[in-house]
């Protein structure tokens, strides 16, 4: 049987997570065989490259970049800005005193992998989520400008650092760009979120993307683009996501001349609870709930067929049930003993 790299060759790179498991684990031939573009899960985050100011941790990194160049497979660096797994010496302070740290991290790692890595997911997840998308859904005053759909709460960090004083809020995002552009001309930047099939949160990364190129643009004199990908996670499920969002999501990102990644691709079988302290009844797979995930993978790769000339990528994020950060949801294509769900059989069984 083909792996999903050839069957998907002509269309579009096919990629997959890399953990502890992919190197020397049970993960190890699945990848072999299906993907030719990995994404470190979390080990390329900052709290594990430099959890303390001026002691770097490159072993694990290392490791990764060495096993993609010996297997022939392109690597996304993920990622240099995030609310999260981010260590607090990075983004304490005022604004003065937080440029110069983001930008030596920031140039640090990208000088020591020049020219390994085929993309960089610059920024993640700068903007609001689950609890406050009804803010961005019904805005007070018409649709609101992408600086008003910032995080700004206390986990925020990076738009914390950067609201103290009177200076733009979203500065951070164009920094954090221009300072890996620098680094490595030769990398693809891009920006990463989840939500982007909602069309608030879809119009704010528009908009941020859109002025922060045409500044660049202005400033530089520059053709090339500063901000040159969006990728859109999708962490969806059968409950609440719907094609034709997405679909006008991909429409709309395309307009900006930009490429288009799916970057974190699962789909869980029922709305996810993102209060992980709370319990939550038992949910279970069952043969028609199976059928249901199937056909919504196999729906969304014939849109991703559809929309070939704009998509880069195609990336899941995960290799089975059992291991995955939303396992009770039973979010991939392969189930926790390593057997084949129907998913994997429908895409497998695509035509293309």
């Amino acid at each position: 049987m083909s792996g999903f790299k050839d069957i998907f060759g002509n269309n579009f790179m096919i990629g997959n997570i890399y953990t502890t498991a992919t190197k020397t684990g049970k993960d190890k031939d699945f990848v072999l065989e299906n993907f030719n573009v990995l994404t470190a899960e979390n080990i390329m985050k900052p709290m594990y490259i430099r959890e303390a100011e001026g002691v770097y941790n490159w072993d694990q990194t290392d490791e990764f970049i060495e096993f993609a160049i010996a297997n022939n497979i392109n690597i996304v660096g993920h990622t240099f800005v995030w609310h999260e797994q981010s260590p607090d010496w990075l983004t304490e302070g005022t604004r003065t005193e937080v440029i110069p740290k983001m930008k030596k991290y920031i140039t640090d790692v990208i000088e020591r992998y020049k020219g390994k890595i085929m993309s960089w997911d610059v920024c993640n997840e700068v903007f609001t989520t689950f609890g406050e998308i009804e803010r961005l859904e019904n805005p007070p005053q018409g649709q609101p400008n992408w600086r008003d759909a910032l995080r700004t709460n206390d986990n925020s960090r990076w738009s914390k650092a950067f609201s103290q004083d009177d200076g733009d809020i979203g500065e951070f995002i164009y920094l954090a760009f221009k300072f890996a552009r620098e680094a490595d001309p030769s990398t693809i930047l891009y920006y990463n979120d989840f939500c982007l099939d909602y069309p608030a949160k879809r119009e704010a990364v528009y908009q941020m993307v859109k002025e922060l190129n045409e500044r660049y643009a202005n400033e530089t004199g520059e053709t090339r683009k500063l901000i040159e990908g969006i990728g859109m996670q999708s962490h969806y499920n059968l409950v609440e996501t719907k094609i034709q969002n997405v679909r006008d999501s991909i429409d709309k990102f395309a307009s900006l001349g930009v490429r288009i990644s799916v970057s974190e691709l699962d789909i869980a079988i029922t709305v996810v609870s993102h209060d992980w302290n709370k319990s939550t009844p038992e949910i279970k797979l069952t043969p028609e709930i199976e059928e249901e995930q199937a056909k919504m993978y196999s729906d969304l790769f014939k849109l991703y067929i559809e929309k070939q000339e704009y998509i880069e990528r195609v990336t899941f994020w995960g290799c089975d049930d059992g291991t995955h950060w939303r396992k009770k949801y039973f979010p991939t294509i392969r189930h926790a003993d390593l057997s084949h769900k129907l998913a994997y059989s429908a895409l497998t069984d695509l035509k293309i």
